[in-house]
Parts: structure tokens; C-alpha cells; sequence
């Protein structure tokens, strides 16, 4: 893979005398949630990608071999991450409900300071 993609593991170096080392610069593992949709996944809560997008289908192929690219993950290259997965494979990616009625109650306080200054 190109040097670009995060990794499930730190990367190791051999020492002259076959033992590995320590990486030079340890980061902290990065805890990323992707969740599968009906229709496509996302990752952050981001946008929707769809399954039948080709780009798409090599990201999950390159996640389920244990690495990806690191900025569809907001990582460092190299840097290793934590994956949580969320299934909702019965549902189609969308605004939830909450935050539906959120946006509805939003508007509505909206038009009514924008009518009280007309």
C-alpha cells in the first residue's frame, strides 16, 4: 500500500541485530466509527458513500485488509486506529428523526424573529 494509509498497527523497524524497535514517534490510536447503511457508509457521521461508487468499494476493500487511506479517516499516515462499527444495514443513510424535528424547530424560531423585525 502507499505511504498514505493508516494502519491497524504502528510500523516497526529492525535493529542490525533482528530485534525490532520502537517507532520513533509513538502516536495515540485514533478511534474512528464507521457506520453501513441500506444504501452506502459513512464515516465520522459524514457523508454517504455509496456502495456502488468503484472509488467507494476500494476504500472497503482497503478498510477490511486492515488499512485505509488516512485522510478518509482524519489520521496521520501510518498512525493506528481503532475502528468501531455500527450496523444499520436495514436503514437508509438520512437526517435521524431528532434532528429532523431539531431543524423544523430551528425554522420555525427563525421566521418568527425574522417576521418580528418586518
Amino acid at each position: 500500500m502507499s505511504g498514505d494509509s493508516a494502519s491497524a498497527k504502528p510500523s516497526q523497524t529492525t535493529l542490525g541485530n533482528g530485534k525490532p524497535s520502537t517507532p520513533a514517534k509513538s502516536e495515540d490510536v485514533a478511534i474512528r466509527h464507521i457506520t453501513f447503511w441500506k444504501n452506502g457508509f459513512s464515516i465520522e457521521g459524514g457523508e454517504l458513500m455509496r456502495y456502488d461508487d468503484p472509488n467507494n468499494a476500494r476504500i472497503l476493500e482497503q478498510i477490511n485488509s486492515g488499512r485505509a487511506p488516512a485522510a478518509i479517516l482524519g489520521v496521520n499516515p501510518g498512525q493506528p486506529i481503532e475502528l468501531r462499527v455500527t450496523k444499520r444495514t436495514e436503514e437508509e443513510y438520512g437526517i435521524a428523526p431528532v434532528k429532523k424535528g431539531l431543524i423544523a424547530r430551528l425554522s420555525v424560531s427563525i421566521l418568527s424573529v425574522i417576521q418580528s423585525l418586518t
